[in-house]
Formats: C-alpha cells, structure tokens, sequence
C-alpha cells in the first residue's frame, strides 16, 4: 500500500470515527433524534438521521473499528496514581450488541487495527512503563513491546509497522 493510500486509509478511519462520537452525542436522554429549532417561525426540522447505537457503553479511550463494522472501544476507566482502573476492550456491532472483547488489561488507552486485522492496545500505563500488545480473535493478548514511559496513541501504516506515542517522553 501506498504511502498516499495509507493517509487515506487513515483519514477515512479517522473520520468515521469522528462521526461516530459525533452521532453518539447528537440524542438527548431517551435516545430520541434531536432536532434543531433555529427559527421558531419555521418547523422543526431533524438535525441529522442520527442514531444513538449505543446509551451508556462502560469504556472511555480510544476506539477502532473493524472489517466488517464493528467498533471496538478501550476503557482506561478512572485515573489513580498507579494509572487507569479499566480493564476491558469492549465491541459493538452494526446492531448495538455490546460484549466483552477482551478483559485482564490494565488502563488500556488507544487501540488500532492493521490491515490484516489485527487490534492492537497500549495497555499497563503505570506512570512508569506501559506495554504494546496483541489482542487475538479469541481475547487473549500477547506484550509486544514494553516502553519506558506513558505510551498513548497507535497506529498502523499499513505495511505492519506500528506509531506508538508517548506522552511522558514526548516521542
């Protein structure tokens, strides 16, 4: 793939994944379309046809969606001195069915997938050092890699290399 291929990619996910914040926002509390009255001389008018997929998800970082449309969210949970307190990967299909993809982590923040569909996590965020790791089909997980530091952020290029930011060493 192509490096110019490999933007694309990344700013078509970025993207969708921007709308899906956006579209999870865009209801009010009972799930309902919200609507935009800017002119009370006009009628109402639907803001969007948006549509709340999921109301109350238990995860809180990053999100990554897969080949066939399911989104996958990381929750790092509360902050405490030791790092997050989540511990799960959860995945929401097209229906909004949500289930456990993964758990045993410890404060995963973003999760990325390359182009073979592999999900990745930075995970085990102490303050100290924090770990790269492969989440399986089936859940389980592998370290990959432990970086001194607080390693944030991941992405995929497209060719099998992983970014990994780090928030403590500004690399």
């Amino acid at each position: 793939m192509t490096n110019s291929n490999t933007m694309k990619k990344f700013m078509y996910t970025v993207f969708l994944l921007s709308s899906q914040l956006i579209l999870l926002s865009c209801s009010n509390d009972e799930g309902q379309d919200v609507t935009e009255d800017p002119d009370p001389e006009e009628p109402s008018v639907p803001a969007s046809a948006v549509t709340t997929l999921v109301e109350s998800l238990g995860a809180n970082d990053g999100l990554a969606i897969d080949q066939n449309g399911n989104v996958y969210a990381s929750n790092f949970g509360n902050w405490s001195a030791t790092g997050g307190s989540g511990a799960v990967i959860l995945k929401i299909t097209p229906d909004g069915s949500v289930t456990e993809y993964t758990n045993g982590l410890s404060g995963p923040l973003d999760i990325e997938f390359d182009e073979n569909g592999n999900l990745f996590a930075v995970n085990d965020n102490n303050g100290t050092d924090g770990d790269v790791i492969q989440v399986m089909s089936d859940g389980s997980f592998q370290e990959l890699a432990t970086i001194p530091g607080w390693p944030a952020g991941i992405v995929s290029d497209g060719t099998g290399n992983l970014f990994i930011s780090n928030y403590l060493g500004s690399t």
